[in-house]
């Protein structure tokens, strides 16, 4: 894992080409300031786009308060994504949680708190998104951490409903709705599956 930065491939949708983007450990003032002045006028573009038909579940996030959160705690860690000057996703972890899956007493995991990607990267940009997979290099990211940490791989996160069939299809163990966390569905990626899993090669 990057103690302070290291490089991570993206998948150019345009050229079909990797581009080789820069993974901070830990999010920065300046990661902020993209979402405030840039993410959040580009989700209205989403909106607009859909005819108010498709609202981005993630638009309403405040990551700088979610930032504060982070530096007060020692089990917490944070990612930016960067390529051209500009953040293209982050993300924010926390480790030690427990797994609801599997048992015996070595069951922790790290929980993805959140994801997010910039919106000229979801499926709904036009003509079409810059990068596409940064979710996939974003759990490859945590699962390298759990596999640094001692957990065997294993994950654990809650999913907005728009990203449920995402992680279904990265083969995430979907454990239903949790009522204790807004009937939100619980996914866990097990250390079976995150000993056969190919998200260092994605994209």
């Amino acid at each position: 894992m990057p103690t302070a930065s290291s490089t991570v491939g993206l998948l150019e949708t345009a050229t079909g080409k990797i581009q080789t983007a820069i993974l901070h450990n830990g999010i920065q003032e300046r990661h902020i300031v993209d979402v405030e002045q840039l993410w959040q006028p580009a989700c209205g573009l989403l909106d607009r786009w859909s005819a108010g038909k498709h609202v981005e579940e993630s638009s309403h996030w405040d990551w700088r308060k979610k930032m504060r959160s982070v530096r007060r705690s020692s089990r917490q860690d944070s990612f930016a994504i960067e390529f051209g000057d500009l953040t293209q996703g982050l993300m924010i972890v926390t480790s030690g949680k427990r797994s609801r899956f599997e048992v015996g007493e070595k069951r922790e995991l790290v929980y993805v708190d959140y994801v997010e990607v910039a919106p000229w990267n979801r499926a709904g940009w036009k003509p079409q998104r810059l990068f596409a997979f940064i979710g996939s290099v974003f759990l490859g990211i945590a699962s390298d951490l759990s596999l640094d940490r001692g957990f065997e791989g294993r994950i654990g996160l809650h999913s907005l409903p728009q990203a449920n069939g995402f992680y279904r299809r990265m083969g995430l163990l979907d454990l239903g709705p949790d009522p204790d966390y807004e009937d939100l569905h619980y996914f866990e990626m097990t250390s079976g599956t995150a000993r056969t899993s190919e998200f260092g090669d994605i994209p």
